[in-house]
């Protein structure tokens, strides 16, 4: 009878963490669910993801002050909202529903990791069927099915769409995956490579590092190369591959700083202007979004947000920075969503150098893809706060005292 009653558990769990996976896809916006991204059914999927993480959540009592912390931030992204009356009541009562996000951070950790290992071979599974598609249409095999519209960062754009692929029309070389553009492959790619400790040994992990190399997105390398260098250097200890990995960037550079393609979608944009005072990738404002923003510095609008989004997004079109959160919810709430996920880190950190490794990601993220309450990024920092980043002895030893 016992057995009969932990088998029916596991099966719940396992539908639990199944159904928890697929919402997590649907949160990545992936282009068979755009339909679904701007309806309210999106809004009772991302509930019934934190009604799972609820049934499932392991919460202590030294964890309240966290979970007050972020229910405090929520609360003022809804007042600010009601202050600048730019949300009818169901963008209202949607924002009100991000109190109960702090569900996703506290899941037990057995349940969280069967969601992440679901999700994460429900991505891979896609973006090897989406590789496959990109390497065919690039040599003319595969012809676009059809063609869609999507608005993306307040700017509307058209995609051809292929099996499992989009190509923005106009731009026929990187690699967009499913996505509205190639910097969500750099980033879930990215963030699941460094949650998995750059697992070279399974062919995931290679079909990861593929599809974040044919996006060219400058995230995707600038984060897996810190990331892994950091990792080999300080968690393996192994001096000499990391010597060697610099050693091969080196000559990749070399190599390939004149190639056309490579140098306009990276090198050129790891150049210095010293006339933004910037490096030339680091654009992910408009000049105009961006003098709006200094305009205003200083003022109760910057601490606040903007009074007229409205206007904001007209100035500020296809922008995607941590600028955008501080121009639309204001400083102080920025700070409160930094400083929550940075306490979080502290407090579930499994060694110092996991909880640098996650502040190097998280902050590397927000500053150029603010995805504030995204289910998403929300449960991968949550998996990445939590990674077990031992150092080699320290495990054997650990390993010596258990037995």
């Amino acid at each position: 009878m016992e057995s009969l009653v932990l088998s029916k558990k596991n099966k719940n769990i396992k539908r639990d963490a199944f159904i928890a996976s697929v919402i997590l896809l649907v949160s990545a916006g992936p282009y068979f669910f755009w339909w679904l991204l701007s309806s309210p059914v999106f809004t009772l999927l991302k509930l019934l993801f934190v009604f799972i993480c609820y049934k499932h959540s392991s919460i202590q009592k030294s964890d309240k002050g966290l979970i007050a912390l972020f229910s405090f931030g929520a609360f003022w992204s809804v007042l600010i909202a009601l202050i600048h009356g730019d949300a009818n009541l169901f963008g209202l009562i949607s924002q009100l529903s991000y109190v109960f996000f702090f569900y996703i951070f506290f899941t037990e950790r057995q349940f969280a990791e069967k969601v992440f290992s679901y999700f994460l071979a429900i991505y891979v599974f896609i973006i090897l069927f989406s590789v496959a598609s990109w390497a065919l249409a690039s040599i003319g095999v595969l012809s676009p099915v059809r063609s869609m519209s999507f608005m993306q960062s307040g700017e509307k754009r058209t995609y051809d769409i292929y099996p499992f692929l989009v190509k923005e029309v106009g731009y026929d070389i990187r690699f967009y995956g499913p996505f509205d553009e190639p910097g969500s492959i750099g980033t879930i790619s990215g963030l699941l490579l460094c949650i998995t400790r750059f697992s070279f040994k399974k062919w995931q992990t290679w079909v990861l590092l593929i599809s974040g190399v044919i996006s060219l997105s400058l995230f995707f390398f600038v984060l897996v190369t810190i990331g892994l260098i950091w990792y080999i250097l300080f968690v393996k200890r192994n001096l000499v591959v990391a010597g060697l990995i610099c050693a091969l960037l080196a000559v990749f550079y070399i190599k390939t700083s004149d190639d056309p393609i490579l140098y306009t979608y990276m090198w050129s944009r790891l150049e210095w202007n010293d006339d933004s005072s910037s490096f030339n990738g680091d654009k992910r404002m408009t000049e105009e979004g961006d003098m709006y923003l200094r305009q205003i510095r200083g003022t109760s609008e910057y601490f606040l947000g903007v009074n007229n989004v409205e206007k904001f997004w007209q100035l500020a079109e296809g922008s995607s920075s941590y600028k955008v959160v501080i121009a639309t919810q204001g400083l102080i709430f920025f700070i409160l969503y930094v400083l929550y996920f940075l306490l979080f880190a502290w407090r579930k950190k499994t060694s110092f150098l996991a909880f640098a490794l996650f502040c190097l990601v998280f902050l590397s993220n927000i500053y150029q893809r603010p995805a504030i309450y995204n289910i998403l990024i929300m449960f991968l920092c949550s998996e990445l706060a939590q990674i077990e980043l031992a150092i080699p002895n320290r495990t054997v030893k650990r390993k010596l005292q258990h037995n």
